[in-house]
């Protein structure tokens, strides 16, 4: 079995919490066309994934989280 890459499990990840809904309402913005994610918060969290998964220290500074920003 191969192992995936770093991008591989950051996309697998962030989809899965996307369809688990375990984004916060506050992210979620609802309108005509229907519900779209805050991309800035989406970007935000996919850079810490990926820094989680390639070893990376994550570098203190305000980050938005799944439980809004911190």
């Amino acid at each position: 079995m191969t192992e995936k890459s770093v991008e591989q499990k950051t996309l697998d990840t962030l989809n899965a919490l996307i369809a688990g809904g375990q984004f916060p309402k506050s992210l979620i913005k609802h309108g005509a066309s229907g519900s779209k994610l805050d991309l800035a918060a989406i970007q935000q969290i996919h850079q810490q994934l990926q820094e989680y998964y390639s070893g990376k220290p994550v570098e203190p500074e305000p980050r938005y989280t799944l439980d809004g920003v911190s």
